[in-house]
């Protein structure tokens, strides 16, 4: 995954935000004006046009960024937990050295 903006996740971000309010895709379609054939396209095939995010954001009670953005913190923490990992195995492996090490010496 690359932290530039995928317009398919920002559909499955609209839709994990109506799931976590317990909407149906029949009101969220409502008070977004659209059709739930729409909604459903752009669920499952992606958000391309940044007013339908904005609409979709005012009906969510969310902000734009937050839905643009959302993309990149999972970006970030995959990034960290990468660097975790990394962090992890080279401390382990400097401890049985250092152990091996200081074995050698005594």
């Amino acid at each position: 995954m690359d932290n530039v903006l995928n317009p398919i996740e920002i559909g499955q971000t609209i839709k994990n935000l109506r799931i976590s309010k317990n909407w149906t895709q029949e009101y969220l379609a409502s008070i977004t004006y659209c059709s739930v054939r729409q909604l459903r396209r752009l669920e499952n095939k992606g958000v391309y046009n940044i007013e339908t995010i904005n609409a979709f954001a005012r009906a969510l009670g969310v902000s734009t960024i937050s839905i643009l953005t959302q993309d990149a913190f999972h970006f970030v923490a995959n990034l960290l937990f990468t660097f975790l990992k990394v962090f992890i195995i080279f401390t382990i492996i400097n401890f049985f050295f250092v152990i091996k090490t200081t074995s050698l010496i005594v």
